[in-house]
């Protein structure tokens, strides 16, 4: 297998990563949500900003919502990071979820979650809670996955946020745990 390396997403093909074979493997990628509020889809949660709200995946409700990338060319995902958006925002984060992963698009399976990093806390292998000391939301969050399966697909599963109405994420970032084999912006 060709070794693989961070996995960065975007919209109109902003982001390439190339394995070392020459592969593309963010070609031909998507993404979903169980639903949108108005014009914050789920791509903006994988367009490599984390300006609030116009830039950001929201859903006008609070709980059990979820966000999905299908990969052009699945790949074992062994971290993912969770970003924040605007601290005006921050009532709308994900606080409690889990991690997913399926090959057709239908049936998902937990991924264990066995470590984190920048304030989130684990609350056993299939959830997590996103916070740190102060019970509020962290700007960035990174979950660790014990993860070697190729799935096509990745999901978080939002099940709570910090008591706004509407759930919100401004940035996901997936990687595996190879080396970087190359990186090329703005094709």
């Amino acid at each position: 297998m060709p070794n693989r390396g961070f996995y960065g997403f975007s919209t109109a093909g902003e982001t390439s990563i190339i394995d070392t074979s020459g592969v593309d493997l963010t070609a031909g990628g998507s993404y979903s949500a169980s639903g949108v509020y108005s014009t914050s889809t789920a791509d903006k949660a994988f367009d490599n900003s984390t300006a609030a709200n116009a830039n950001a995946w929201m859903y006008g409700t609070n709980t059990n919502q979820w966000i999905q990338c299908q990969l052009a060319t699945p790949i074992p995902i062994t971290r993912i990071a969770i970003r924040n958006g605007a601290p005006q925002t921050a009532n709308r984060a994900v606080k409690d979820g889990r991690v997913e992963g399926s090959f057709d698009g239908i049936t998902f399976v937990k991924i264990p979650v066995i470590g984190v990093m920048g304030g989130a806390l684990l609350r056993d292998v299939d959830e997590f809670t996103l916070a740190n000391s102060t019970g509020t939301a962290p700007p960035v969050q990174t979950l660790f996955l014990n993860n070697v399966i190729n799935y096509g697909y990745y999901r978080i599963v939002c099940l709570d946020n910090y008591g706004d109405a509407y759930m919100a994420i401004a940035e996901i970032e997936m990687m595996t745990s190879a080396s970087i084999v190359q990186t090329v912006y703005g094709r």
